[in-house]
């Protein structure tokens, strides 16, 4: 799956060092929470972006750089359509194992760069997972690149992945909606190109952890 360049920025400053990671992971899975128990409310959010689309492809925050989209507002409107029909899930549960899982990959490609969901080691979601917990049933993971706002905003993150401008199946936007997922963990960091990046691993069941 293709991961979600949200929103790029045409240039990406340096991050502050301060940023509170850990405080920015979890709150991505609450608002992928929110997003799941209220998909009308992310739906009413999503609609006060279209005016501020410029031309085909330009979306302009106020107060802020224009984002360059790939698709224009043409997947913001679908992804609307689609939180309208989308009928309220439970939240998921944290999971530290799954933020540990996630936060591989975060550190991976914050120290060399790279993009998507295999690690510079070859490591796959499942493996990363696998490390950290044993795990039944279905499992995935959602990484998203971007700005999000200065401060940085969690929900811009999690609406960028529902969104999921760029990617033909939209499998970002399926994955946070499954409703066999009970757990997730995240993990936030900055990005040497595009400068910040979520990951978010889902699973549906966690067993234990693994055996040291």
């Amino acid at each position: 799956m293709r991961p979600v360049l949200a929103l790029l920025l045409l240039s990406a400053p340096a991050l502050c060092a301060q940023e509170d990671a850990q405080s920015l992971a979890r709150a991505v899975v609450d608002q992928v929470n929110w997003a799941r128990q209220d998909p009308k409310a992310a739906a009413d959010v999503l609609r006060t972006w279209l005016p501020l689309f410029e031309g085909d492809r330009y979306l302009a925050f106020p107060g802020e750089p224009r984002l360059h989209t790939q698709e224009g507002s043409a997947p913001v409107k679908e992804a609307i359509r689609f939180l309208e029909r989308q009928k309220p899930l439970p939240p998921l549960r944290w999971s530290a194992h799954l933020a540990s899982a996630a936060a591989e990959l975060v550190k991976d490609q914050s120290e060399k760069g790279g993009l998507g969901h295999q690690g510079s080691d070859g490591s796959t979601p499942s493996a990363r997972m696998d490390r950290h917990a044993r795990l039944l049933g279905e499992s995935g993971e959602v990484v998203t690149y971007g700005q999000f706002g200065d401060p940085p905003s969690p929900r811009r993150a999690v609406l960028a992945l529902i969104v999921d401008d760029g990617v033909r199946d939209r499998g970002h936007r399926a994955l946070l909606f499954n409703a066999a997922f009970t757990a997730a963990g995240a993990a936030w960091g900055p990005h040497p190109l595009y400068g910040r990046m979520a990951a978010v691993d889902l699973a549906e069941q966690i067993l234990d952890e693994p055996p040291r």
